[in-house]
């Protein structure tokens, strides 16, 4: 993974700024990889202290200001908050099907009929 970040950050040097994001598929086609193993990738940077910033409406981009990471950030964190709140809402639905959980994760199912 560590030659993978190597050739992120240096392939970020043209991308740096918010201005100058790059689609995700066209990222991962310069580096030979899949999308899916850029966000692997991507995760692992952030994880070396490297700010590469994933943007839901698509792109990516070395972010050169606190600025350009605090959007981001606050839209994750919603969504975040808003994904909790779904998985929340889907345990109370079980629970009021299926019953509460059991010690074991199992649980009645509905009968097919």
């Amino acid at each position: 993974m560590r030659t993978e970040v190597t050739r992120l950050v240096a392939t970020m040097v043209g991308y740096r700024g918010y201005d100058r994001r790059i689609a995700g598929a066209d990222l991962a086609a310069k580096l030979g990889i899949s999308e899916r193993e850029l966000r692997d990738v991507v995760n692992a940077a952030l994880d070396n202290g490297h700010p590469i910033v994933a943007l839901f409406e698509g792109g990516y981009y070395y972010a050169m200001r606190r600025e350009e990471i605090e959007h981001p950030v606050r839209q994750l964190r919603s969504m975040s908050k808003k994904l909790k709140e779904k998985a929340d809402r889907m345990e109370a639905a079980a629970e009021k099907v299926f019953g509460p959980p059991t010690l074991f994760g199992g649980g009645g199912g509905l009968a097919e009929g």
